[in-house]
């Protein structure tokens, strides 16, 4: 699956924080802490907000299959 249709099926889904997110971290490759630094968040949020991340991706995979 690429990346974009991905991104497609998740804006509905989050606010733009978390694109910003999804971008810095899987297009861009950015770490937990450079992704912090730029947003203004601490490491923390991001780790939780990479994690709601996963679950809403594994979601949007799991209904892509069916």
């Amino acid at each position: 699956v690429k990346w974009y249709y991905l991104l497609i099926a998740l804006i509905p889904m989050i606010s733009f924080v978390y694109l910003d997110i999804f971008y810095l971290r899987y297009i861009k490759n950015y770490k937990q802490s450079e992704i912090a630094k730029q947003l203004g968040l601490s490491q923390a949020e991001i780790s939780k907000r990479l994690m709601k991340l996963s679950e809403l991706i594994s979601n949007v995979l799991d209904v892509a299959r069916s």
